[in-house]
């Protein structure tokens, strides 16, 4: 099953040097900086589920598809129950700002 973090002893975590997802091409002429909410479920090798990545809300589709792209290849220590590894559903809020 999948677990939240509420049920788990220690939570999936971001795992050091994962980086932030590219920033869209065709939005930094505008500037544009904005975030996005998403959820998806970390299995127990630390990797984001791609079947269960979900946007809950994003403001402009662009940055969506950014972080579709890099959650594949970002990497999480696995969330843990007496330990064993879990699967957890995750919620995470990503930032885009041009620097």
């Amino acid at each position: 099953g999948v677990h939240t973090s509420g049920g788990v002893d220690r939570i999936a975590a971001p795992r050091s040097g994962n980086g932030a997802p590219d920033y869209p091409r065709s939005l930094r002429p505008s500037g544009l900086e904005g975030s996005v909410l998403v959820t998806f479920v970390v299995d127990t090798l630390g990797r984001a589920e791609p079947g269960s990545i979900t946007v809950v809300s994003s403001t402009h589709p662009r940055f969506a598809d950014a972080v579709r792209q890099w959650l594949g290849r970002t990497r999480y220590a696995p969330a843990e129950i007496r330990g064993m590894r879990v699967r957890q559903l995750v919620q995470q809020e990503v930032g885009f700002a041009l620097k």
